[in-house]
């Protein structure tokens, strides 16, 4: 078996410039804060653009796309080094369209193929253009398009979308000539690039996905496409997407893909939830829990969403001083501070990377200038929770969460102690969960880092209780946040129905556990497990 191999590294400028020229201006892989609310929590690239880059390889200088079908199984991300393998079947298994390839799509951030299909290349059916002339990353479509924001209830099957293109010649070259400046290792003669536009439809369907049906809540899953013709260079042509089907279990939509007399197949979408509304610093003023709290200078990590902005606003409400600790949702953490100061509370948003002991100190420092002391720390600072099986997982993805989830609270919690001891108590509650007690297929480097978080805070619980120091833990089921979007609703819901109280415990319920034992009311309590859980065992 023949095979050829290129890689490349995926930089903002390659994203950019593939968006350009595919008018895929799709949030998720454009616009960092949106990409924020989804389960991958930053950037990720165009699934595309990595099956663009075969183009480079030697089969594609002289023949073009008969057949062409992958599935992406993991995200790409800004940074990483890709690398692409495609792999000549054997005699056998050739086609009389042509000749059979498997690819892979590998990158530096995952051990397993991120992505994976078939090609199948011939040669042209009709006569192509040569390309004469190579002109700058100008877009092939003839008039730029709105992202759509459609959400799942507006999908119905038979809705149909269309991007009008041309085949722009010297735009396509300046492509792979882009792609060049960053990959290693190609051999193949670099002046000699494919005559056919196959790979320009293909690209295309990133730009129908991403912009179009559905628009800004698309995740591309897989695609199967077969032309019936050669595209020809510098025609214009119209490229159409018909809703097929509808799971509305799993929010994934099937749509048929064509170009008139050229191109036929299908792809499948998933389509993002929409973030749920968080409750607002009013809809918690009436809940009065602990006049102790007054005042109290309470810092959280990771307070710009989900369950650290709910704990923040509860704190608030009784009254607490809040420092709402972020990384990357910088208007988030602003809009919350506005939010407490409205109501007349008091709020400090600092970011820092709680991983970095440096930027840790500088919080902490602020912190105590801005409001003279810290009284409660909590730890609540994660990553991610995507699914990845153990035998996908790099150290490296582990070693991350255990860097902001367990050195986080290391640093934070070393740094605040001094201050706790110099006041005469404080306390220090880390957020931990229920994965601990039953893992799920394909968290562990989450359950590794969380349960890691558990042996520190039974650690700091001895050594400091001489202190007033009381250092506990809140363990919640699974809470429905951004966190958590990428588990299928069916899962989630399934899941949700099993519990005794017949749902989810809420970003509320957490936060009014973690605002409990920072109250006086637990003042002989320290290094517990405080399980929100709704009865699921185990019971103690």
């Amino acid at each position: 078996m023949n095979s050829w191999n290129v890689s490349f590294q995926v930089t903002e400028q390659l994203v950019d410039a593939f968006a350009r020229l595919t008018g895929d201006y799709n949030s998720l892989h454009i616009n960092e804060q949106y990409a924020r609310f989804y389960s991958y929590r930053e950037r990720v690239v165009h699934g595309m653009l990595p099956v663009s880059a075969f183009s480079l390889l030697e089969p594609f200088r002289s023949l073009v796309i008969k057949k062409i079908s992958g599935r992406f199984i993991y995200p790409v991300y800004l940074g990483d080094t890709v690398m692409l393998e495609l792999t000549q079947e054997q005699e056998d298994d050739q086609t009389i369209e042509g000749q059979k390839f498997s690819f892979n799509v590998r990158t530096s951030s995952m051990r397993e193929p991120v992505t994976y299909g078939e090609i199948i290349l011939g040669p042209v059916s009709l006569k192509a253009s040569s390309v004469l002339s190579v002109s700058k990353n100008r877009s092939f479509l003839k008039d730029s398009v709105e992202e759509n924001t459609l959400e799942f209830s507006d999908i119905v099957k038979g809705h149909s979308e269309t991007l009008a293109f041309t085949t722009v010649s010297g735009g396509f070259v300046a492509w792979l000539k882009e792609l060049r400046k960053y990959t290693v290792g190609e051999t193949e003669n670099r002046n000699n690039l494919p005559c056919s536009y196959e790979m320009i439809a293909v690209m295309l369907c990133s730009t129908m996905v991403g912009m179009r049906l559905p628009g800004r809540r698309a995740i591309f899953l897989n695609f199967s496409l077969e032309f019936i013709q050669s595209l020809q260079s510098d025609i214009n042509y119209v490229l159409q997407g018909t809703v097929d089907f509808i799971s509305v279990s799993t929010s994934i939509i099937a749509e048929k893909i064509e170009i008139l007399n050229i191109l036929k197949g299908k792809i499948s979408v998933k389509m993002d939830e929409p973030t749920k509304s968080p409750p607002s610093l009013k809809d918690l003023s009436h809940q009065k829990m602990d006049s102790s709290l007054q005042e109290k200078v309470v810092i959280i990590t990771g307070a710009s969403r989900g369950i650290g902005a709910t704990t923040a606003r509860l704190f608030a409400s009784q009254g607490a001083h809040v420092v709402i600790n972020y990384l990357n949702s910088e208007s988030q953490a602003n809009d919350l501070v506005k939010e407490i100061e409205c109501h007349e509370g008091r709020a400090l948003a600092v970011k820092a990377d709680v991983s970095k002991r440096e930027q840790v100190q500088s919080m902490i420092a602020r912190t105590v200038s801005t409001f003279g002391c810290v009284d409660v720390l909590v730890n609540n600072a994660v990553t991610d929770y995507l699914t990845i099986p153990f035998q996908s997982l790099i150290w490296e993805k582990i070693q991350k969460d255990i860097d902001v989830i367990v050195q986080g609270a290391f640093h934070c919690s070393q740094e605040v102690i001094p201050h706790m001891i110099k006041k005469g108590g404080g306390r220090i509650i880390n957020v931990v969960t229920m994965a601990t007690e039953i893992p799920p297929v394909g968290h562990s480097k989450y359950v590794i880092a969380k349960s890691a978080l558990i042996g520190l805070t039974r650690s700091l619980a001895v050594e400091f209780a001489g202190h007033n120091i009381l250092v506990n833990m809140v363990m919640p089921s699974m809470v429905e946040t951004d966190l958590t979007k990428n588990i299928p609703t069916a899962v989630r819901d399934r899941i949700g129905g099993s519990n005794p109280l017949g749902r989810h415990p809420t970003t509320v319920d957490v936060a009014k556990a973690i605002v409990t034992l920072a109250g006086s009311n637990f003042s002989y309590t320290t290094g517990q497990k405080f399980f929100v859980t709704g009865g699921l065992p185990p019971f103690v």
